[in-house]
């Protein structure tokens, strides 16, 4: 493979998956009470347009939005379905902070996928308004996180519903674009296949199939997830049906707003949605305590943006449907981490080597759990490199130098890229 083809590196890889966002009302102080209902949000667009037209702005597998808060500078905010709430999340970081948002006395406990359940502390700010493209969003309720190193890094926040409930989104990886259309001026496209979409609580699921184990195409009713980087997670303990392959590797597949998120990675058969056949794909199957985040039903699993970044799309809630077609990154193969290397951002230089998968290439050059990794290939790297090093990982046969702080002692350590699964 060539790391110049910058869509080869689609997947899988460690880093994040938002997951289903989910919020309970929390008072700060006892004695004070409020409804955790979104704000009645109202939306409009310059006058005489029933749509707007947004460059497509990605970060890895992730769409971003460039939208401001209050008249504030443009923040980059990811796009994610796994977002119900209508409103917007953002992170305390610096950008956030110097708009002195107003808050409410009461705290909002927010959750995600992954960790033992925790929840996180998220301050409320409600009557905001946003600016996406010329479409103004007034009376927004926002949820301000504390800044995490996994997320906030290249990114101020996340929005979901407040979008999906108001648009028909159109997501066209070929043109560069996302097209924003009001539902009852959307025209569906007439080369496209159509599935239907279940809305159960502001998340959408969607049908397909998986052939996995014995060969056997096995129908599957997943969540649509725009947030997850994975190509497809599947649930196994509900499904006996579904089986982890026999090759796939143990160790953390993703990490969402909770915490890591374990399980196996693997290669299944296929994968069907809309009448079109994916071979070879790369999908994560999770441990049965991390397949319902927050206690959602996921049902089959959760449909990633490893799959969905190679299709032209559209989301149209108000017609239950999504609309897609192959793009031109179809056909590329799925890739995993070939190093055997696990790194997530520290809380210092450099990126932290959380696992080292048994007989991967890693382990043979020497390196160690604990280890930070400070450069690749002669560049430094830090968290906010996530993507750059994930698309290093999966170049096949490429040589790989890697320097590394263990203890006091800096040294160096070079291996070969290879398939692991």
């Amino acid at each position: 493979m060539s790391p110049k083809n910058s869509r080869i590196a689609r997947l899988t890889g460690i880093w994040t998956c938002m997951a289903a966002l989910v919020l309970v009302a929390s008072p700060a102080l006892a004695q004070h009470r409020m409804r955790m209902a979104p704000s009645q949000t109202q939306v409009e667009l310059p006058a005489g347009k029933d749509s707007i037209r947004l460059p497509l702005q990605t970060s890895g597998e992730h769409i971003i939005l460039s939208l401001s808060v209050n008249g504030s500078e443009p923040l980059s905010i990811v796009l994610d379905t796994g977002m119900p709430m209508g409103g917007l999340v953002l992170f305390d970081i610096e950008q956030v902070e110097a708009m002195g948002l107003e808050y409410s006395p009461m705290q909002a406990q927010v959750g995600g996928a992954g960790g033992h359940g925790q929840h996180m502390q998220a301050k409320i700010a409600d009557g905001v308004s946003m600016d996406l493209g010329g479409a103004t969003f007034t009376d927004v309720r926002v949820l301000v996180l504390p800044a995490m190193q996994h997320f906030s890094l290249n990114h101020a926040g996340i929005i979901g519903a407040a979008v999906f409930n108001n648009f028909a989104v159109t997501v066209d990886y070929d043109a560069g674009e996302i097209i924003l259309t009001r539902p009852e001026a959307f025209i569906p496209p007439t080369r496209s296949a159509a599935v239907a979409l279940d809305l159960k609580n502001n998340l959408p699921y969607i049908q397909a199939a998986a052939t996995t184990g014995d060969g056997t195409e096995t129908p599957v009713q997943l969540v649509l997830d725009l947030g997850a980087v994975h190509a497809v997670s599947l649930n196994t303990s509900k499904n006996d049906a579904l089986s982890v392959p026999a090759s796939a590797i143990t160790t953390q597949i993703g990490r969402g707003l909770s915490g890591a998120v374990h399980g196996n990675v693997g290669r299944i058969g296929s994968f069907t949605l809309g009448g079109n056949t994916l071979k070879g794909v790369v999908a994560t199957f999770p441990g049965a305590e991390h397949e319902n985040p927050r206690g959602i039903d996921s049902l089959d699993g959760n449909l990633g943006m490893g799959i969905m970044s190679r299709f032209n799309f559209t989301l149209d809630y108000a017609a239950r449907t999504l609309y897609l077609s192959p793009n031109r990154s179809f056909s590329d193969p799925f890739e995993w981490n070939m190093s055997g290397m696990i790194l997530e951002p520290g809380e210092g230089e450099g990126l932290s080597v959380v696992e080292i998968l048994p007989g991967s290439p890693a382990e043979a050059a020497g390196l160690q759990e604990g280890d930070v990794v400070l450069a690749l290939n002669g560049k430094a790297v830090s968290g906010a490199d996530r993507v750059r090093v994930r698309n290093l990982m999966q170049d096949e046969g490429q040589e790989v130098s890697v320097r590394y702080l263990r203890g006091d002692a800096k040294e160096t350590a070079r291996f070969r890229l290879r398939r692991l699964i």
